[in-house]
């Protein structure tokens, strides 16, 4: 969302790649905050994370998928409104 906050895709936690966030401070940017369990799951590559505002509420929408070479199994698009619980896109 609009402010100083950069959210990215990284595998320094989960080789599968995970979203994060980090704030630009007085000092600089914040160490990276991994999202909670309502964004990212273990295993899975989460990706692509894009925001808009609607009715004063923050929403995110995001890739997930399984890491490549699982044949048949492709992405889909997820959606979390102020943080909460997933609902399909």
């Amino acid at each position: 969302m609009p402010g100083k906050k950069l959210y990215f895709s990284s595998d320094r936690d989960d080789l599968a790649y995970d979203i994060y966030v980090t704030r630009m401070g007085r000092d600089g940017w914040s160490v990276p905050t991994r999202l909670g369990p309502n964004i990212n799951t273990p295993g899975m590559l989460e990706e692509t994370p894009t925001f808009y505002e609607e009715n004063g509420q923050e929403v995110m929408i995001f890739t997930r998928r399984p890491p490549s070479g699982l044949a048949g199994q492709g992405g889909r698009l997820y959606m979390s409104i102020d943080g909460g619980p997933l609902r399909n896109a």
